[in-house]
């Protein structure tokens, strides 16, 4: 039988190319094994036959483990093994084996920090908040507080930061909120913090173990919820709670009793056995803070916990984020939601191109850096709109009219023009001589503080690039900043429309809503209103 040499080089040349791979070494060994073996039984049964069965150790047979046998593949086995060996003990020890590279990142990033210029105009709260790290850095203090980040930065390249030195504290029972429009660096922070990258420069310590040199004892006591889900689609939600609980060494006798917990509190127990593809992004988001729950870590980072849920879902969001707090655990968000800020978060930072421009508690920001009071009036008839903006400038100079819709007025107030008794007394007074269905007066709203500090670092990319419109920078502002408040009704031929486009307002909408009360006001003015009454 004549042989096609096409095909024995074909033949030659993928036995060589396959060898890099462990199951066609494994294979084909098995095979050429079995294959020796049937010859010698083959053998024998014949010798047996002609009745000279003691000939069968004088077979000609090839040993299984020649060269061109079992030898090469078992030597490839061997060989792989070393790689793969050596290899994972790389990626396991990688923060030890890789320290020439670290040291080499850090030198860069302490480089980079030095020239940034734009520490010396850090606000007083935030370099406040620095001393208090430095303290605990002199005093080797990190085991005090659940959280502690100290001087976090990190670099991409030799241009420019992504983290800009980053310094907090985050006791137990707190709610830690990181705003910051896409790109200013909060997720890099969160994958610093979770070692899925490496520290730049500076340290973070979790219950006291360093995150940079402790490995892995530190990234047990977290529980992470990644901004994107990372479910297997193919697992049910209960195979997969089962597989991260024996990830996080809990024992097996409690494995079932933990997972049935963790899909009973987060309502799962209907989907438990269906495979997560099929769950709607409720459900997914759900699964995620399961995961991040399973082995109840004492610090839990949630990046935009209830991003893509419906308004059902994330109220029970909010409420488990809530029973966390009770529970004296350490909860960091990421959220573009201001609305589910000021109502889980004990303290706030904003950060902006990496770098925090404030941090304290809500009141705290909105009586800093919020821009005064917004005032809205719903009149009777709009015969008297111009009555009522006639005495608002005469008795209120501070006021500024935003916009007019219908009946409705809009107004900002500075509060450096006139305090909250001031204003109430000049809207009592307004209402004797026009008829007004009703009013609110507000603080600054979580919104227009982030929306302001937005604004201010589009203002800066703009000045150092010299070019672009502030008009197409309120824009991107806006798109980025996506609240769960409701917009107030504006006219756009109003000449300060634009200016204030960019705010937010909670108004009542004047064709739906019926007036149940004189006058309506912020629970944060009650006491300035009964003085004025």
């Amino acid at each position: 039988m004549q042989q096609d040499d096409t095909l024995v080089t074909a033949y030659v040349v993928c036995g060589i190319v396959f060898m890099i791979l462990p199951q066609y070494n494994l294979g084909m060994a098995m095979y050429r094994m079995n294959f020796v073996y049937m010859l010698y039984e083959q053998g024998t049964t014949y010798l047996e036959e002609i009745s000279r069965p003691e000939e069968a150790s004088s077979l000609p047979l090839p040993h299984p483990l020649e060269w061109h046998l079992m030898g090469r593949h078992c030597i490839a086995l061997f060989l792989q093994f070393l790689f793969f060996a050596i290899l994972l003990t790389i990626i396991e020890y990688q923060h030890a084996l890789c320290k020439f590279l670290r040291n080499r990142e850090r030198n860069q990033t302490k480089l980079l920090l030095e020239r940034d210029a734009s520490s010396d105009l850090l606000d007083v709260d935030v370099l406040r908040e620095q001393q208090r790290v430095a303290i605990l850095r002199e005093e080797d203090g990190y085991d005090k507080y659940t959280l502690i980040v100290d001087s976090l930065a990190k670099s991409y390249n030799k241009k420019s930061l992504a983290v800009r030195g980053l310094s907090f504290i985050v006791d137990r029972g707190e709610c830690f909120g990181l705003l910051g429009v896409n790109g200013a660096g909060k997720t890099t922070t969160f994958n610093m913090l979770t070692g899925r990258i490496e520290v730049g420069c500076g340290d973070a310590f979790i219950c006291g173990r360093s995150v940079s040199q402790g490995g892995v004892s530190s990234l047990r006591q977290l529980g992470y919820c990644p901004q994107f889900d990372a479910l297997n689609p193919k697992l049910t939600a209960r195979e997969q709670l089962t597989f991260y609980a024996r990830l996080r060494a809990i024992p097996e006798d409690r494995v079932d009793e933990v997972v049935g917990w963790a899909l009973n509190e987060m309502q799962l127990r209907a989907y438990a056995d269906e495979t997560s593809r099929s769950y709607s992004g409720g459900n997914k988001r759900k699964l995620s803070a399961a995961i991040a729950l399973i082995a109840d870590p004492p610090i839990i980072l949630l990046d935009e916990p209830s991003a893509g849920m419906d308004p059902s879902s994330q109220h029970f969001m909010w409420n488990l984020i809530l029973q966390l707090r009770r529970a004296n655990r350490t909860v960091i968000i990421t959220s573009h939601s201001m609305e589910e800020c000021e109502m889980l978060c004990t303290r706030i930072a904003i950060m902006v191109k990496g770098q925090l421009q404030c941090l304290g508690p809500l009141q705290h920001l909105k009586q800093k850096f919020g821009e005064g009071y917004t005032l809205t009036m719903k009149l009777t008839n709009r015969r008297s709109i111009a009555r009522a903006r006639t005495f608002m400038e005469e008795n209120l100079p501070g006021a500024k009219l935003e916009a007019v819709h219908c009946c409705n007025m809009f107004y900002r107030i500075s509060s450096s023009s006139c305090s909250v008794a001031q204003a109430f007394d000049a809207i009592c007074k307004l209402r004797e001589k026009v008829d007004i269905d009703d009013y609110s007066l507000s603080q600054t709203t979580l919104d227009e503080v982030f929306v302001s500090f937005a604004q201010r670092s589009l203002e800066g990319e703009i000045a150092a690039n010299g070019s672009g419109s502030t008009s197409s920078m309120r824009s991107r502002t806006i798109s980025e900043t996506t609240s769960t408040s409701s917009s107030a009704p504006q006219d756009t031929s109003h000449p300060d429309f634009d200016k204030f486009s960019g705010e937010l307002l909670a108004v009542p909408s004047g064709e739906q809503q019926n007036s149940t009360s004189n006058s309506t006001a912020s629970s944060e003015f009650t006491s300035a209103s009964a003085k004025v009454d």
